[in-house]
């Protein structure tokens, strides 16, 4: 009963919040003009984590959610040309409730350079893995969520894109994962 309440709550927050989700394309949808194309691998073992970008030039504010099945992990997304800032790490919840318009729970900030992204290019973002866990205590049931991994595999990624999503074979690819801190200080891992 209480991991059913747990779901209703979660799938109604996540239908509350899609507004500013950026919603990833299929392989057979067609190339909207003007826009560039975010991709990765962006996969967690279950549901309530993303991360938040910043559009400077629009002062919009979009997430990426993080994928529950490792084989469609490969998320592209279409986002509007401007200069950009990976902002947070987010977790659906962190031991508090969730509340007014802090909809994702406790952000972790992401640091970052700024970086440009242009109309009919790809932007590849880095592979990353996060983990949940989940414990009952007594009548209470916590769950946190942790990343695990972030890896730079663009010649990888590039290549399962360019495979699966052949309307986007012909755009040129940049590697802006190299922007963020942890890349910088853990190495291409």
């Amino acid at each position: 009963m209480r991991n059913s309440i747990l779901l209703f709550l979660t799938v109604s927050i996540m239908i509350s919040c899609s507004s500013v989700n950026m919603k990833a394309i299929r392989p057979d949808e067609k190339l909207k003009p003007g826009m560039a194309y975010v991709f990765g691998n962006f996969y967690i073992n279950d549901i309530g984590m993303g991360i938040r970008l910043k559009n400077f030039d629009t002062g919009k504010i979009f997430n990426i959610v993080f994928a529950t099945e490792k084989n469609n992990s490969l998320i592209i997304i279409p986002v509007t040309p401007g200069t950009y800032n990976f902002g947070e790490l987010l977790f659906l919840f962190n031991d508090n409730p969730i509340y007014g318009d802090k909809p994702w729970g406790d952000p972790r900030k992401l640091e970052s350079e700024d970086f440009q992204m242009e109309a009919e290019k790809l932007y590849y973002f880095g592979d990353w893995v996060g983990v949940t866990t989940s414990v009952y205590e007594g009548k209470n049931y916590k769950k946190s969520w942790n990343l695990a991994g972030l890896k730079d595999e663009f010649e990888d990624s590039l290549n399962n894109l360019k495979e699966k999503y052949q309307n986007l074979s012909g755009l040129d690819a940049i590697n802006v994962c190299e922007h963020l801190e942890l890349i910088k200080k853990n190495g291409k891992k």
